[in-house]
């Protein structure tokens, strides 16, 4: 090969076609902007956890770092990547000199791009040997995830000229990138953490640096220039996008100061205990369990904790995970006052349909410019972002086998981690938060876990992710403060003081699993006014029970709340429920009825005269009559002088859709533990009932039989989420290149419950007018307005419910599949917000009573 077609090749390889961009200026701008996130972005922390892992000062880290980023794409090097570019002058060069590549099916230039980025380094005598050079490789290798990793066969012999010519392009790229960046020649302590927190940094990079505002730059510029320009652009872009590196101002060494309107004298005894316990600053805890009865401020708690952690970690910011939208919903708010008066950047609202709310957005020119563009909208953004409020499912996704989950636990990374509710979780989504909390430790991510009603076993195994010593845990301890370390044996401290305490009324009805006689019960309970909750265990059951009163109670003012109200309903009814029952005393009604469904039994802020409960496990039965009563001084009804709440059970054994629900030998043992009390003392109950049903010792031979059932299907179930998860994280391999099991397929988008509970599958749907509905386009891509007015009328329902796979709307027409913003979603015609089937089956979104189905009997599903 002679020098001047080398000259040729060296000066047209291309990295983006259309504008054109050549290869060596987009892997510069990929470093630079690396480089940018971490030492002006909110991924300083990452520089940080680097530092600790590969033993670099700060600036050597961003030198590295920059490196790894700008060879990310080396692999495009290479003639069956090149001769795709149709716009460029490649594809005839490479034909006129012989060089095209003889099969270029399937090939993947990252694959391509890690095994000469080995050899490359075997040559140079870089990082380490066969083994620990391969593990740095295949971050490069995994940047495109999903993507088959096999290396197609480049269809040239290894002794073959055309090769030699490439090799010494890929030889050429690598060491322009080394001469600018000047990495150091070292190997991280510990590669899992490392190698995910590095793939991260090198995603986002090279998603930024493929977006519109690099797309136009003139190609013929000095090396110099393009550094320049990359690091004013990215200035512009981290203000635009608030993603600027932020150290929180928190001057807070005591807890009235994060908290100005809760004077000392009127703090609660958990808050004045955490207070104490980080007046002392060198404590430093990297796990932190508040375990503390409804209502005590342990939301405040959490926070003031999170901002002492936040100091002492150097992080910069927090994520609040949520069991659902709605409380999620809510907690942004408070989190966005608290922020306001510390002038820090407002929180991002992350669950399946924060993308509603409005917010910039960012053109990516790249292969994966679909996930991209959903990474860079509101809902995804907020784990990049110091701030976020969201559901539990968002973090939950960053140790299982999803797509681009290196960036959830990037993003967490920069942040303090508080879970709330942490007793509402299942056995299968309590095996991924210990996963999770595993991640959490190799990369100091503190976590603060909140809970009034937590099993101790469950305590046991989540402290199990730390330093911990067996059996050092005591359940006796209630309200307590929990600190697990990374490197010495976790501790308890009681919280002292007395807490108020109140004493619930309870009886047991036989009413569970018919909706006429709650009704009538209900009718009975209302004589005297006063607000109610009905709160029952699946959606049916809540539709038909509303239904009913409705008509035996015209008069009287009731709702209806669950999940399958379409998303701007559910917003609205979300919000008259707060605004009702809240703390704003002057809009709380003399009567109400709210029929409802689990949505209202965590951390909503609501406060109800009255509740009549269908029977469901110990700990979730206790948090549910945490809404009664809440707020002092309420008026209450005349005659009720006390809190009460009727639970609704079985005539016999039989419980119905709620055996479905909840393991029935909980439910059993819920049912026998009630028939010895006539009221609950809480808090002072709670630790003990709670021990009680959930590992009190079978004394039966049905009991036993139950407990076995119990304990295997729980087994199952976390085995289950251990199939789905990464590995537990290893100082001497990179899960993603050692593990042999192949990634699974992200499927989920900004739209979709996350896949982690082993329960139904779910779908989400949305019915539109009929004469919209023939508008859309084939291609199943909408502009981003009107994918927010098609989401905006979207509800989540069973898919097993729902097959629309075999299912055919009136008039032979098929459902519409969404495609890019609208991913996963199935839209539907109708009218009047109802859409019929061939099969005689019907399904209608309702503004009273949500989505209705109805099967080809008439029967409701």
């Amino acid at each position: 090969m002679n020098e001047e077609l080398y000259e040729l090749l060296q000066d047209n390889i291309w990295a983006k076609s259309n504008p054109y961009k050549p290869l060596w200026l987009h892997l510069l701008e990929t470093g630079i902007v690396a480089q940018s996130l971490l030492e002006l972005g909110s991924f300083r922390p990452l520089a940080k956890e680097l530092q600790r892992y590969l033993l670099l000062t700060e600036e050597q880290v961003y030198q590295w770092v920059g490196y790894m980023a700008s060879v990310h794409d080396i692999g495009k090097a290479f003639p069956a990547f090149q001769q795709q570019g149709a716009e460029t002058k490649i594809p005839a060069l490479l034909k006129e000199h012989g060089l095209l590549c003889p099969n270029p099916d399937g090939f993947r230039h990252e694959a391509y791009g890690e095994e000469k980025l080995y050899q490359i380094w075997k040559k140079q005598g870089l990082f380490g040997n066969l083994r620990e050079r391969h593990r740095l490789a295949a971050v490069i290798g995994r940047h495109h995830q999903g993507k088959k990793t096999a290396v197609v066969s480049n269809g040239f012999g290894s002794k073959d000229k055309r090769e030699e010519i490439w090799t010494r392009l890929q030889v050429e790229l690598e060491k322009q990138m080394r001469e600018v960046f000047c990495p150091e020649n070292v190997l991280p302590k510990h590669y899992d953490a490392v190698c995910m927190m590095l793939l991260g940094v090198v995603v986002v990079a090279d998603w930024i640096a493929s977006g519109e505002e690099f797309s136009h730059l003139p190609p013929l510029r000095s090396k110099q220039q393009v550094i320049d320009d990359t690091q004013k652009i990215m200035q512009k872009f981290l203000e635009r996008n608030h993603l600027l590196h932020h150290a929180p101002n928190w001057e807070i060494d005591s807890f009235t100061k994060l908290w100005p309107n809760i004077s000392a004298v009127d703090m609660r005894p958990l808050q004045r205990t955490v207070e104490k316990i980080f007046a002392d600053e060198q404590e430093m805890p990297l796990g932190v369990i508040l375990e503390a009865p409804m209502g005590c401020g342990k939301t405040e708690a959490g926070l003031y904790v999170a901002c002492r952690l936040a100091q002492r970690w150097g992080k910069e910011g927090f994520y609040v995970a949520l069991p659902t939208a709605a409380t999620a919903n809510q907690m942004v708010e408070r989190m966005n006052a608290m922020l306001a008066r510390l002038n820090d950047p407002q929180a991002k609202l992350m669950h399946s349909m924060a993308w509603l709310h409005t917010d910039s957005e960012h053109n990516v020119q790249t292969e994966d410019a679909g996930e991209a563009e959903l990474w860079t909208s509101p809902m995804k953004r907020g784990l990049i972002s110091p701030f976020a409020v969201g559901t539990i499912d968002q973090v939950m996704m960053a140790t299982m086998r999803v797509k681009y989950g290196c960036l959830r636990l990037a993003g967490l990374a920069q942040k303090v981690l508080i879970i709330d509710e942490l007793h509402s979780y299942d056995a299968y989504m309590s095996s991924i938060i210990e996963k999770l909390l595993s991640w959490c430790r190799v990369l100091h991510i503190p976590v603060v876990m909140l809970s009034a009603t937590l099993p101790a076993s469950s305590k046991e195994k989540f402290a199990r992710c730390y330093a911990y010593e067996e059996g050092h845990m005591d359940s006796g301890i209630y309200p307590a403060v929990t600190l697990l370390y990374d490197d010495k044996v976790s501790r308890q401290v009681a919280v002292a003081g007395s807490m108020p305490e109140m004493n619930v009324g309870i009886d047991c009805q036989p009413l569970l699993g018919h909706p006429d006689k709650v009704a009538d019960f209900v009718v009975q309970k209302t004589k005297n006014g006063g607000c109610l909750c009905v709160l029952l265990n699946t959606v049916k059951e809540a539709q038909d029970t509303y239904r009913i009163i409705r008509e035996k109670l015209p008069d009287y003012p009731a709702m209806l709340f669950h999940a399958r109200f379409h998303a701007k309903r559910r917003q609205e009814i979300e919000r008259e429920c707060l605004a009702k029952l809240g703390t704003d005393k002057g809009k709380r009604p003399s009567k109400l009825i709210v029929v409802a469904t689990q949505v209202v039994e965590q951390s909503l802020d609501l406060d109800f005269d009255y509740m009549i409960s269908a029977l469901c496990p110990m700990d979730l039965l206790l948090q549910r009559m945490g809404r009664l009563w809440r707020h002092k001084n309420t008026l209450r009804p005349k005659g009720m002088t006390e809190p009460h709440m009727t639970i609704l059970v079985p005539e016999k054994e039989d419980y119905g859709n709620t055996g479905y629900v909840y393991y029935e030998l909980l439910l059993q043992r819920t049912r026998e533990e009630l028939k010895n009390h006539t009221s609950i003392n809480l808090p002072q109950d709670i630790p003990t009932l709670v021990q009680r049903v959930y590992e009190g010792a079978p004394t039966t031979e049905l009991q036993l039989e139950a407990w076995m059932s119990y304990i295997m299907d729980k087994e199952v179930k976390a085995g289950a989420a251990g199939v789905q998860e990464l590995p537990s994280p290893m100082a001497d391999k990179f899960c993603l290149y050692d593990d042999e099991d192949e990634l699974f397929s992200d499927d989920e988008t900004d739209f979709l419950p996350a896949k982690t509970r082993l329960g139904e599958a779910s779908i989400r749907i949305a019915i539109i007018p009929q004469e919209e509905f023939q508008k859309l386009p084939k291609n199943g891509r909408v502009r981003r307005e009107k994918a927010k007015e098609i989401l905006s009328w979207s509800v989540s329902v069973s898919a097993n419910k729902l097959k629309l796979e075999n299912k055919t709307c009136y008039g032979g027409t098929q459902p519409w599949k969404g495609d890019g913003l609208l991913r996963g979603l199935f839209v539907l015609p109708g009218n009047n917000g109802r859409c019929g089937f061939d099969d005689g089956s019907w399904i209608k979104l309702n503004d009273e009573y949500g989505l209705v189905m109805k099967n080809a009997r008439g029967e409701s599903l």
